[in-house]
């Protein structure tokens, strides 16, 4: 994704998703992810194997359309064949389904890393999360997180079957993809998932934005807070820092002790998160005296 991509965030909030497929606007030909129409088993092999060769140099996904919830749970839902078991997001509304043909170092980095970053921050206030990914109301049409998170008691009334946050990152995906991402949750959840973090990662410079989403009580989702991290020749710039994430929307209770108080993430952390993930798609690190 290139600079001016992530920049422009647009606006800090936005509508409730309505009833129209959540997978709908990748769909505009200006998306580099490529469609395919689901025209049965043998057919999509052939297709997913001509979308590797032809497109996994700009994208890490693949569209299906076509797909009706029979096809979905007879074919995919739980499938352990690949590829078909690469499915990532199911639009029951459009009848849609995201596949992700490859992960990218990068990518995984991203996500693996944040998790070591959050857990260890949770720790050190004497705090534990459970952490993990897998499959969140996909029969009724969801999403795989990239990582996910909750306490690992929840309260009597919750359902322990959502996270409390989700991680989503990009780095083939256009932002649109991202901003579809965020509301979906909210609403798959029915509300349930408090907070998603996101992290987009620039293809083409060594740089880093976290964003942070809430869901307000009109339903609106709300950015809370952005993180740059970039390199600049000699030096890395990290701007709004640290990264506080609230104690409530992640452990789904209000603090009873000092400890338990806002997440915080500090500077120093995210420099070497951010060089983690730019190890990986080559750049060298700064020398540091």
């Amino acid at each position: 994704m290139a600079a001016s991509d992530v920049k422009n965030t647009g606006s800090d909030r936005g509508t409730a998703p309505t009833r129209r497929g959540f997978l709908e606007d990748l769909m505009d030909p200006t998306c580099p992810i490529p469609i395919y129409a689901y025209r049965g088993r043998e057919q999509f092999l052939e297709d997913f194997q001509h979308a590797l060769d032809t497109y996994q140099s700009t994208s890490e996904w693949m569209l299906l359309t076509g797909v009706t919830e029979e096809i979905f749970r007879d074919e995919f839902l739980e499938s352990e064949e690949s590829p078909f078991s690469r499915l990532r997001s199911y639009d029951k509304e459009g009848q849609i389904l995201l596949l992700r043909m490859t992960v990218s170092r990068e990518h995984e980095a991203a996500a693996s890393e944040f998790d070591h970053l959050l857990k260890n921050a949770t720790e050190r206030q004497g705090l534990r999360l459970k952490s993990y990914g897998g499959y969140h109301g996909m029969e009724e049409g969801g999403m795989v997180p990239d990582r996910a998170w909750r306490p690992l008691r929840v309260p009597r009334d919750r359902s322990a079957e959502w996270p409390s946050a989700v991680l989503e990152v990009s780095y083939s995906e256009t932002r649109k993809k991202l901003m579809g991402d965020i509301p979906h949750w909210f609403y798959a959840s029915s509300g349930d998932v408090k907070l998603v973090l996101t992290i987009d990662i620039d293809r083409h410079a060594p740089k880093v934005i976290i964003e942070q989403w809430v869901h307000d009580e009109d339903s609106r989702r709300r950015r809370v807070q952005v993180v740059n991290i970039s390199r600049m020749k000699d030096r890395v710039v990290v701007t709004g820092a640290p990264l506080e994430i609230s104690f409530e929307r992640l452990f789904l209770c209000a603090p009873s002790t000092p400890y338990e108080s806002k997440i915080r993430i500090r500077e120093e952390p995210l420099r070497e998160f951010a060089d983690s993930i730019w190890e990986e798609q080559g750049y060298k690190e700064i020398e540091r005296f």
